[in-house]
């Protein structure tokens, strides 16, 4: 056999054993892009769920303030519309939230971590701060604001009412977010 053949044949060999840096730096790059569009998908459906369960706990104050309402209509008593304006909703609730932190003022909502309901006794209002920022670059957390509003709703639907005869009625409403 030729010498030069078989040293030819042998370093063609060792070429075709290993990958290359090329080649890992390749597979690298892919799985980095792979993961981070799997990280992405995580993050934006957290942030949905999230959003889901503020979206079903204030659905159950509503559902709480109606049937304080439907209560005092039916026991017979008056309904005093303008005091539940000012009471926090979530005490209406059977169970509080885990996440729950009290009632505070609005300077103390500061030191308080996200991912948390808060009612603020100054304005009256409930207050949801989400976990997730609202950009990577900006330092704050979005809040969802809930207050209790009073309003008067004509009793018949059909013809226009005197609003003095309307039935006083409380509502829970989102007010800002921010």
């Amino acid at each position: 056999m030729n010498p030069c053949k078989t040293g030819v044949v042998h370093l063609q060999h060792r070429r075709q054993t290993g990958i290359t840096l090329l080649e890992v730096v390749i597979v690298i790059i892919i799985f980095c892009v792979l993961l981070g569009s799997v990280l992405e998908s995580i993050y934006y459906y957290q942030g949905k769920a999230e959003e889901a369960a503020v979206q079903r706990l204030v659905a159950n104050m509503r559902i709480a303030l109606n049937s304080r309402q439907y209560e005092a209509i039916v026991a017979g008593r008056k309904f005093d519309a303008k005091a539940l304006t000012k009471e926090n909703p979530l005490t209406l609730l059977q169970t509080l939230p885990e996440n729950y932190r009290g009632e505070i003022t609005n300077s103390a909502s500061a030191d308080l971590a996200p991912g948390c309901w808060y009612f603020d006794v100054s304005e009256h209002k409930l207050v949801y701060m989400f976990s997730s920022k609202k950009s990577f670059l900006g330092d704050s957390f979005e809040r969802w604001i809930f207050k209790v509003e009073f309003n008067r709703l004509p009793t018949n639907n059909a013809k226009q009412v005197d609003p003095s005869q309307a039935e006083p009625g409380v509502t829970l409403v989102q007010v800002d977010s921010g």
